[in-house]
């Protein structure tokens, strides 16, 4: 049976108020990925960085490249902003797909299971649609971006992919897919839930009606709340999916992965980086679900 109308209006009124909050999240908090994902490349070495070695290591990489006569990246600052374009064009796609395909599956489940079900209903359409973001974008997009991070003198996105695709084929792309799809799952499964029935919540306590919004202050809280949760869930899929993806030529397994993990640090290498990644998370779905809150409210006004 085809979408009717309003559904498809609703649809699209999703996607594009969750592309405008994905720009506003990356572009506030781009360097902290970056921090976060030099910390957890560190940890697979063996070694232990902080969150301000891990940005004063990212900030003299560029500065480095400039030095040996390597071209490209010619500051600290930009070093810190590098692959922002890119990461721009993923999160317009990624976040939008993201908030397209919930209210897509929150609407299936409701037909399916009914209204009633509330709690299951969000947590459904949560994993489905970090199932859709994962397979059409996340996975390939993430690897390119850990590629492009780690490597050692400094190349463009494009050669980055390039020489994935040459060495590696196209399925290459998808290399640690099944912890980057696990995390996107369960993230989204988390987060939904937790913003949504939260701001259900904070509604009854503020006597406010059904189709009212809440100011961008709550917002602002209930999806560092969210982020705050999912994060403390599902780190060691993060860190999974960063080794299994950080280096070519080698085909880690999610298991290979796992026990690398274990036997270089132990039950606590599986957090390594969570309190940057906390850091990187908690304002990114601050601004993400804020923005998209305003943007749709507008968006929805008559």
């Amino acid at each position: 049976m085809a979408p009717s109308a309003s559904t498809t209006d609703s649809n699209l009124k999703h996607f594009f108020a969750g592309s405008i909050a994905g720009l506003a999240d990356v572009w506030s908090c781009h360097p902290l990925d970056r921090y976060k994902t030099r910390m957890q490349e560190l940890a697979n070495t063996g070694k232990r960085s902080t969150i301000k070695q891990a940005a004063v290591d990212v900030w003299r990489k560029g500065s480095m490249d400039t030095l040996h006569g390597n071209g490209g990246i010619t500051g600290g600052l930009k070093s810190t902003y590098e692959g922002i374009i890119a990461m721009s064009m993923e999160a317009v796609l990624k976040v939008g797909m993201r908030f397209y395909a919930y209210n897509t599956f929150k609407e299936f489940f409701e037909e399916q299971i009914g209204k009633d079900r509330v709690i299951l209903t969000k947590i459904g359409a949560g994993m489905g649609a970090g199932f859709v973001e994962s397979m059409l974008i996340v996975i390939p997009c993430e690897l390119l971006k850990v590629r492009h991070m780690t490597v050692e003198s400094h190349v463009s996105f494009g050669r980055v992919m390039s020489d994935v695709i040459k060495e590696e084929g196209f399925t290459g792309l998808y290399k640690g897919g099944t912890a980057t799809l696990l995390r996107q799952m369960s993230n989204q499964m988390i987060r939904f839930p937790v913003f949504f029935q939260a701001t259900e919540w904070v509604k009854n306590w503020k006597e406010m009606e059904k189709d009212e919004h809440l100011s961008t202050s709550w917002n602002m809280f209930l999806g560092g709340i969210a982020g705050m949760t999912s994060t403390l869930a599902n780190t060691p899929m993060d860190v999974l999916k960063t080794i299994g993806q950080s280096s070519s030529g080698k085909n880690t397994t999610f298991s290979q992965a796992a026990v690398e993990v274990y036997q270089k640090g132990g039950v606590t290498a599986f957090w390594s980086g969570c309190v940057p990644r906390m850091v990187r998370v908690i304002p990114g779905q601050c601004i993400t679900f804020a923005v998209f809150q305003r943007v749709h409210g507008w968006l929805t006004k008559e």
